[in-house]
């Protein structure tokens, strides 16, 4: 069974190691999924539970659910926790009662994460990355496009994933861009899981209230930082055909901010002038394609060959 709060706020101060996305977290609570790390390890970033301060100093933007400042966030989420992110380096909780694990997971490595690699100069991409003969492509697109159809398709095919969700870009001195290792699980909704997967019905819902489910990835994830071959925009159109075309000039800048995680907490952050010369850096580097496909999802096994074809030629 799953901690719940009050179990979750640790009263031990005993601490968990893990690694995700090249850093060492030290983290007073246990988190499943994660890859574990040496006690031993350099520490990156601190995870703590406790109470969290209100951000009312140099505010630059604000919502229903975020507040944001320079190097600051604070992030609310009804009935689950609000989370409280301090310059790329420290993470606190504040669980609501009742809350477990899993619920405290989603948001912390779904919401609040890739804002923390964005502090410490990275270019999080909204994306999922699959390994191709040892380089990683991006399958970029808003929410609903078709990245989980295109993901499960890919590993049916034998291909790893190096990351769900978020597309996490470095920029290491002297080499090309590398793509960053995220945790061995994705989500994917009801539908695509009844399509590629025969006992479905065992596998962990994300949330109680929506039909998207957890899938471990076991052997078929790739856990070291592997260089960049294409970042793809995945769309959809009304023609009953799929088209893979190159994007040249400005054109490839504009996909990449567009796709840029969290969008609306850059400009708060402080991190609007450095986002773009991320994104400016990696269409210097990396070529990007626009990737059009037709709503059938029949269609996902072709766009893997489609793609395959251009990426391998």
């Amino acid at each position: 069974m799953m901690a719940t709060f009050p179990e979750l706020m640790n009263n031990n101060k005993k601490h968990f190691f893990y690694q995700n996305y090249g850093l060492i977290i030290r983290s007073e609570i246990e988190f499943s999924k994660l890859l574990p790390a040496a006690e031993n390890s350099l520490v990156d970033v601190e995870i703590q539970c406790g109470e969290i301060p209100e951000i009312t100093w140099n505010m630059q933007s604000a919502g229903i659910r975020y507040e944001v400042a320079h190097g600051q966030l604070l992030i609310k989420v009804d009935n689950i926790a609000d989370y409280y992110l301090s310059n790329g380096k420290n993470i606190t909780i504040r669980p609501l009662k009742g809350v477990n694990e899993k619920e405290i997971f989603l948001f912390l490595f779904g919401t609040v994460f890739p804002a923390l690699l964005q502090q410490r100069g990275k270019l999080v991409l909204h994306g999922a990355g699959i390994v191709i003969n040892g380089k990683a492509v991006a399958i970029c697109g808003k929410s609903g496009v078709g990245k989980s159809a295109l993901t499960m398709a890919f590993l049916k095919n034998g291909y790893s994933v190096i990351s769900d969700e978020h597309f996490v870009c470095s920029f290491p001195e002297k080499t090309l861009p590398t793509a960053l290792a995220g945790f061995p699980q994705i989500s994917i909704w009801k539908d695509i899981m009844e399509k590629y997967l025969k006992y479905h019905y065992h596998f962990l819902k994300v949330r109680n209230n929506i039909e998207k489910y957890c899938l471990d990835l076991e052997n078929k994830y790739e856990s070291k930082p592997v260089y960049i071959r294409a970042i793809l925009f995945l769309e959809t159109h009304k023609e009953n055909y799929s088209e893979l075309r190159l994007l040249n000039g400005s054109s490839k800048i504009e996909f990449a901010i567009k796709h840029t995680y969290g969008f609306n907490f850059i400009k708060g952050l402080g991190l609007q002038e450095e986002n773009f010369l991320k994104c400016a850096s990696i269409t210097n580097s990396v070529p990007m394609y626009q990737l059009k496909r037709s709503k059938n999802p029949d269609q996902c096994e072709e766009l893997v060959k489609i793609i395959c074809r251009e990426l391998c030629s």
